[in-house]
């Protein structure tokens, strides 16, 4: 079982850090070395989560989430991967802000 870490933690310098894995991220199936995660593509897979949004912007994002353990589930490789999470993060930045504008004209 894979717990996520606190934001306020920084990870081990890169000298001594693992390399990640979709696994030990928690994304998807067993960690394997054949599923290393370059470290830009592993970067961008911490702002898909949600458990701390409220419940209303938790769906929107759950949504976006889930893409992207399709894009991971993939073999994509170098900058396209990159770029492919990016995108898929702005649009659920974009699709999450519209859900908090329409909650705030709503009430």
């Amino acid at each position: 079982m894979t717990t996520e870490q606190p934001a306020d933690i920084a990870p081990a310098p890169p000298e001594t850090a693992q390399p990640e894995t979709a696994g030990s991220l928690g994304l998807c199936g067993d960690p394997s070395p054949a599923r290393v995660l370059h470290p830009a593509v592993a970067e961008k897979t911490r702002w898909f989560t949600h458990a701390h949004l409220p419940p209303h912007l938790a769906a929107v994002s759950a949504v976006f989430t889930r893409a992207m353990h399709e894009v991971l589930e993939h073999p994509l490789a170098g900058p396209q991967a990159t770029i492919a999470l990016q995108h898929l993060l702005e649009a659920k930045d974009a699709a999450v802000r519209a859900a908090i504008s329409a909650h705030d004209d709503a009430g």
